[in-house]
């Protein structure tokens, strides 16, 4: 996999999510649909496949109240949640519908265009996959040719899509810029990936517990700990929760091992 591949990888969740937190993505489903707000609906559907929070097929919990079509008490799909509210939001009459996307498309889209490159490239990849989702859906049950009149913009809806594409190619440029040195010094597989998880935000210590910022520090260091302060565990301390990851000869994690100790951990414990 080249360092493109892999950058672009990383922007995706590696793992699905447990049925049991499924459950928490459908409630937010449900909720917008028990509002009727069918748009806000739509846009949390695509979220949440896109954070593998939910799939198509997952159930929600027995409905307590009618959603359009499905009755109280059936247990539906996210896509038949979402299908329905697609429905609802086409079968609005057009005024309404424009005002009720014009909203979203104000604070989802149009809102970023003035956005800088000062941001971090994970903020700009964000607000790039928001404001896409948001058109998209929007794109779901309004004309390519739909006037948005929103000052200084007045134009196609279909003309919105520059700005959401200028943020991910903003922020594309920025993350490779920030994982160049690491991927010339020899990092690759689950080492920068590691790495490009963590938005390049952690810092890691070697066995012995000394820090290790530098590219070259981290490809020569098979074994990184990482760690972080937890809850009071004596007079003046804190638990720090430490996780161990072993890396073999061709960056592959093999084990990742979680610690804690009571305080300062000495050196000795970072083996």
């Amino acid at each position: 996999m080249n360092s493109r591949h892999l950058v672009a990888a990383s922007l995706a969740t590696a793992a699905l999510a447990l049925p049991a937190l499924a459950h928490a993505s459908t409630n937010v489903l449900v909720e917008q649909a028990d509002k009727k707000d069918w748009e806000q609906c739509m846009i949390v559907y695509r979220t949440e496949l896109d954070d593998h929070e939910l799939t198509e097929s997952t159930k929600t919990k027995p409905l307590d109240r009618a959603i359009g079509s499905l009755p109280a008490g059936s247990t539906p799909t996210t896509k038949q949640v979402a299908d329905e509210c697609r429905a609802q939001s086409k079968a609005r009459p057009d005024a309404e519908r424009r005002k009720a996307w014009k909203d979203r498309l104000d604070h989802r889209v149009l809102w970023y265009r003035a956005t800088k490159d000062d941001n971090t490239s994970s903020d700009l990849l964000r607000f790039g996959a928001e404001c896409g989702r948001t058109l998209d859906a929007a794109l779901e049950v309004m004309s390519p040719d739909d006037v948005i009149d929103s000052p200084p913009y007045k134009g196609p809806l279909s003309g919105l899509r520059p700005i959401c594409d200028r943020l991910l190619d903003m922020g594309t440029k920025k993350l490779e810029a920030e994982t160049a040195p690491y991927i010339k010094a020899g990092l690759k597989n689950d080492k920068l990936k590691r790495l490009l998880d963590d938005h390049f935000n952690n810092r890691y210590r070697r066995p012995g517990g000394d820090l290790i910022d530098a590219p070259d520090e981290l490809m020569k260091a098979n074994v990184w700990f990482l760690e972080f302060g937890g809850d009071p565990c004596g007079v003046d301390k804190v638990t720090d929760s430490i996780t161990r990851y072993q890396f073999d000869k061709d960056q592959k994690l093999v084990k990742e091992t979680h610690l804690t100790y009571c305080g300062d951990p000495p050196g000795k414990f970072y083996k």
